[in-house]
C-alpha cells in the first residue's frame, strides 16, 4: 500500500495495527540442507505440510551494496524468473536500495550473485548505489519480468521511472556478485507503486503513479501504459483510471492483473483485459484500445478496508482479491465492543462469469486474523504472503470454499495485526519451489508438499485442457500438456491473431490418465499467436509469445 496519503487512515484504524516499521533481529542462514516441517517445526518456524529448502537473511541479500548504516535494509516485492537456455533459476527481491538477484537453481544453495541499484534522483546511473541519508531508498519497490527483461518501479524515488535489465547479461558473470546497469531507462512517470506485464501483447502498467517533470503523459493515480514490446525503447502508449480509488487519489489502481482473456464471457473473449485492486473496490476494464479504454464494471463489497491485490484462477472465472485494512479496522470494532466475534483474516472471491455484471460470491474466513497481503493463483493452489502469518497455502479445487492444506510462519515473533513479516510470495518456478519475501528476515526458498517436483510438470490433477506453457514467453522452445476427462480425440492448433492455422501441433485420441506433452520450437516469426484446443467435452484457448 501506499502509505503517504494513507496514514491520516490508518491513525484512525489504529493502535492495534502498528506502522510499517520494522524490528530487526539476528536470524542466521539456512543452506545446504532442506529442512522438513516436523511436529510443526522446521529451523524454528512454525509450518505445516512445507518444507525449507533455504533461509538468506537480509544481510546475505544485500551484501554490501548499501553504504548507509542509518537506515535498515528491509525487503519488500519480489519476482521470479527461469533463463530458458540454462534452465537457471532466479529469486528478484526487492530490497530498500534496488534488487537482489538471487540464484535458486539449486534451491538448498541460493546465492546470491547480482544487484540492480535504485537509480539516482539526477537519473545518473550508479556503479554502486552507496548514498548518504539513504538516498532513494523505498520501502515499495516492485518488479516484474518481460521475456529476459526485469521491469522495476519504486514508490518514493521521485526520479525513479521503469528500469529496464537484461537478465542475459547473469549468463556470462565472470565472479559474483556484480551490479548490472540498466540496459533502458523510462521517464515517462516518476513514482509508481506497481508494475503490472502482459506478456500477450507487450504492454507494462504502471499503477499508482505519480508524475515527474518531464513525464509524457498526466496519468496521476491510476494506469501508465507503455509499449514494452522493444524493452530497450519504452514508449508511452495511454493513461486510463477506473471510477474508484479516492483514498491517495481519485481512480487510484493500487495494484492489477492484465490478461488476454479466456474466459467464459463471449462477449470479450480475446479481448485485454484489467482488473484492478482500486482501494474502494475491484476496476474491470476493457483496455484493448489503448485510445478508448472502457471500464466495463465497477465492483463495491461490504466493510471494505482498502482493496489491496489480487489475481484471476487460471480460466479467468474466478478472482480471489485480498483487502489490507479490513482485519485492522474489524479488530478496531472488536475492541470497541461493536462486534462479537475476533475477526479473521478474509479473502473476498469475486464471480466473473459475466464480466458486465460480476458478483461477490464468497468470502474465505482464515483460522488466523492477522493481515492478508499478496496473493497468487497457480491452478488449484493460492499463495498467500500474509504478514505475521507467513506464507498461507490454499486449495481452491472448489472455487468458492477455499481449504487450508499448508504454510509457514517467516515471522517467528507472534502474530501481531500489523505490517512486518511476509510480504511477496512467486509460485511459478517449474519445479514447485516457491519464494517468499518477509520484510525485516530475508528471502525463503520453501517447497510445499501438494506443489509439483521436476520430474512431475503435468497440468493440474483437475483442470482440463491446457497447461501455462513454461517457459513463456518463449525464445527457442516452450512446452506445456494437455490433459482430458475422459477418452476423445483432440484437436490442436496454433492460431495467429485473425483466426487463421499456423501449425497444426497435434491430432489424436487422448487418455484421462495419460496427458499429452506439447513442444513448440522456435522456427516462427517473433510476435503474439493463440493455441486452441478443441475435443469433444471441451474448448480451451490460451496467448502464446514467442520473442527473439
Amino acid at each position: 500500500m501506499n502509505y503517504r496519503t494513507i496514514t491520516g487512515l490508518l491513525s484512525l484504524l489504529l493502535p492495534l495495527a502498528v506502522s510499517a516499521q520494522t524490528v530487526q533481529r539476528s536470524l542466521e542462514s539456512v543452506t545446504g540442507q532442506a529442512v522438513a516441517c516436523v511436529d510443526g517445526r522446521a529451523a524454528g518456524f512454525s509450518c505445516n505440510g512445507v518444507t525449507l529448502l533455504s533461509f538468506l537473511p537480509l544481510a546475505a541479500i544485500d551484501g554490501d551494496f548499501s553504504q548507509d548504516d542509518t537506515t535498515a535494509v528491509e525487503a519488500n516485492d519480489l519476482w521470479g524468473w527461469m533463463d530458458p537456455e540454462s534452465d537457471r533459476r532466479y529469486a528478484l527481491v526487492g530490497v530498500s536500495d534496488g534488487v537482489a538477484v538471487v540464484e535458486v537453481t539449486d534451491p538448498v544453495w541460493p546465492r546470491l550473485v547480482a544487484f540492480l541499484p535504485e537509480p539516482s534522483h539526477d537519473h545518473v546511473h550508479k556503479t554502486r548505489p552507496a548514498r548518504t541519508a539513504h538516498e532513494g531508498a523505498s520501502t515499495w519497490r516492485d518488479i516484474k519480468t518481460y521475456g529476459p527483461y526485469a521491469l522495476v518501479v519504486s514508490d518514493k524515488n521521485p526520479g525513479h521511472g521503469l528500469q529496464v535489465f537484461d537478465l542475459r547479461q547473469l549468463r556470462t558473470l565472470s565472479q559474483t556478485p556484480v551490479v548490472l546497469e540498466p540496459v533502458a531507462h523510462y521517464h515517462g512517470f516518476g513514482t509508481a507503486h506497481n508494475v503490472v506485464v502482459n506478456e500477450a501483447t507487450g504492454f507494462a502498467y504502471a499503477v499508482g503513479v505519480r508524475e515527474h517533470p518531464d513525464s509524457l503523459q498526466h496519468c496521476d493515480y491510476g494506469y501508465h501504459t507503455v509499449d514494452v514490446s522493444d524493452p530497450l525503447h519504452p514508449r508511452f502508449a495511454g493513461c486510463f483510471r477506473s471510477s474508484l480509488g479516492g483514498f491517495v487519489g481519485p481512480g487510484y489502481t493500487h495494484d492489477a492483473q492484465c490478461v488476454v482473456y479466456h474466459g467464459p464471457d463471449p462477449d470479450y473473449q480475446g479481448r485485454e483485459i484489467c482488473i484492478g485492486a482500486d482501494e474502494t473496490g475491484v476496476g474491470i476494464l476493457d483496455v484493448t484500445d489503448k485510445a478508448n479504454v472502457r471500464e466495463i464494471a465497477a465492483i463495491r463489497y461490504p466493510d471494505v478496508g482498502y482493496a489491496h491485490q489480487g489475481r484471476l484462477d487460471e480460466a479467468q472465472r474466478y478472482f480471489y482479491l485480498g483487502d489490507e485494512l479490513d482485519e485492522v479496522q474489524a479488530w478496531r470494532d472488536y475492541r470497541n465492543g461493536l462486534r462479537p466475534d475476533p475477526p479473521r483474516t478474509r479473502t473476498l472471491i469475486f464471480d466473473l462469469a459475466d464480466l458486465d455484471h460480476p458478483r461477490l460470491a464468497a468470502e474465505y474466513l482464515a483460522a488466523t486474523s492477522v493481515i492478508d497481503h499478496n496473493l497468487f493463483v497457480r491452478g488449484d493452489l493460492l499463495f498467500q504472503a500474509n504478514y505475521t502469518a507467513g506464507l498461507r497455502v490454499l486449495d481452491i479445487s472448489d472455487r468458492e470454499r477455499p481449504v487450508e492444506i499448508g504454510f509457514f510462519d517467516t515471522y517467528p515473533w507472534g502474530d501481531p495485526v500489523t505490517f512486518v513479516g511476509a510480504w511477496g510470495v512467486y509460485p511459478f518456478l517449474p519445479d514447485g519451489v516457491v519464494l517468499v519475501s518477509s520484510i525485516g528476515e530475508g528471502l525463503f526458498v520453501l517447497r510445499p508438499a501438494m506443489t509439483t517436483t521436476a520430474s512431475d510438470l503435468i497440468p493440474e490433477a483437475s483442470r482440463v485442457g491446457l497447461s501455462v506453457p513454461t517457459p513463456h514467453p518463449w525464445r527457442t522452445t516452450t512446452r506445456l500438456w494437455l490433459r482430458v476427462d475422459r477418452p476423445q480425440q483432440v484437436r490442436v492448433r496454433l492460431l495467429d491473431l485473425l483466426g487463421r492455422t499456423v501449425q497444426e501441433v497435434y491430432r489424436g485420441v487422448v487418455e484421462p490418465t495419460q496427458p499429452v506433452r506439447l513442444v513448440l520450437q522456435g522456427v516462427l516469426a517473433p510476435g503474439l499467436y493463440l493455441i486452441r484446443a478443441e475435443g469433444e467435452t471441451f474448448t480451451d484457448v490460451r496467448p502464446m509469445v514467442r520473442v527473439r
